[in-house]
């Protein structure tokens, strides 16, 4: 069985991979990966089967780079699975 910790609200740690929520209270958009110090991030998402890779390469940018994830990425890609869907 796994085991995950947990790394902060809504934020788990387990095996060298955090288990991020993006939409909380939900199993819905849940990522797997990692969130660098330096604003990299490497996140698999099974719902959409979707990998999002990059790296802002600054450690001031270190909360940028789950911004860019959660409010560029994630959000066109949703829609765009929507679009699909319908």
């Amino acid at each position: 069985m796994q085991q995950w910790n947990r790394l902060r609200p809504g934020m788990d740690y387990g095996y060298g991979l955090m288990r991020l929520p993006f939409i909380p209270f939900t199993n819905k958009y849940v990522g797997l990966g990692h969130l660098g110090a330096s604003g990299s991030s490497m996140i698999y998402l099974p719902m959409l089967d979707v990998y999002i890779i990059g790296s802002f390469n600054q450690t001031a940018y270190q909360s940028k780079g789950l911004t860019f994830v959660y409010i560029h990425a994630l959000r066109k890609l949703s829609k765009l699975s929507y679009l699909d869907k319908h």
